[in-house]
């Protein structure tokens, strides 16, 4: 399952080719595609700075359309309230809403798909970029009872998988 953060929703909504690729790579995998209820919020306060923009609230409301948007519950509540914690006594926190994003993320069995380098500071979740559309850096994976990250960030490229999808949602959502 992978979980698409606001930046790659964003060039998605834009159309850049990168943040298109990586969701026809994760698509075409067979991969589970979701969102957060904190992503949509994400979008949907975009859409009204400066002004309301009605055009982009209905390319938001298809692409969201698209994927599985997952809900903050009882998990995520203490995972954030946890997280938040650990991050804020090791003088690294990152905004609420991105340690929230994470908490729903990991009580999910998740990975994140961000271009927010901010989320390799948070043990155990592993991240994603998009940068381009087959590979991507990937954030170390903490090992049981060491309490932090070991290792160091390496390089992931997805290719092949499951098959099948061929971009058909993205395509039928976004019309790409």
């Amino acid at each position: 399952m992978m979980v698409l953060d606001t930046t790659i929703l964003i060039d998605a909504l834009h159309g850049k080719k990168a943040a298109l690729g990586k969701i026809i790579e994760l698509e075409e995998a067979g991969e589970t595609i979701c969102t957060t209820q904190i992503n949509a919020l994400e979008l949907f306060k975009g859409a009204y700075l400066p002004t309301k923009s009605d055009e982009y609230i209905l390319k938001i409301k298809k692409l969201l359309g698209a994927f599985v948007v997952l809900a903050i519950n009882e998990d995520a509540y203490e995972w954030f309230a946890a997280l938040s914690a650990s991050l804020r006594a090791r003088g690294e926190s990152i905004n609420d809403f991105d340690e929230l994003i994470a908490a729903i993320t990991m009580t999910n069995g998740a990975a994140i798909v961000s271009n927010d380098s901010h989320f390799m500071r948070i043990p155990g979740l592993e991240v994603i970029s998009f940068s381009s559309p087959n590979c991507g850096w990937r954030s170390p994976i903490p090992h049981a009872g060491q309490g932090g990250v070991v290792g160091i960030s390496r390089y992931a490229c997805r290719g092949g998988g499951k098959g099948g999808g061929g971009g058909d949602v993205l395509r039928r959502h976004l019309r790409v």
